[in-house]
């Protein structure tokens, strides 16, 4: 399953295709206010992070 392939609005784990021979199970969906608040949390651990990851 590429990116492209799941609905606006879903939550992945990763922003690339999955592996050849590899699958990922979608657990659930989750509305606009779940998004806003995981992007949120993320920017707050990043900011917090004392080792800033290299992206």
């Amino acid at each position: 399953m590429s990116l492209e392939q799941v609905q606006p609005g879903t939550s992945v784990p990763e922003e690339k295709d999955v592996e050849a021979g590899k699958w990922l199970k979608i657990r659930g969906w989750v509305g606009p206010e779940d998004a806003k608040n995981e992007i949120f949390t993320s920017v707050d651990r990043y900011q917090n992070a004392v080792t800033k990851p290299a992206f």
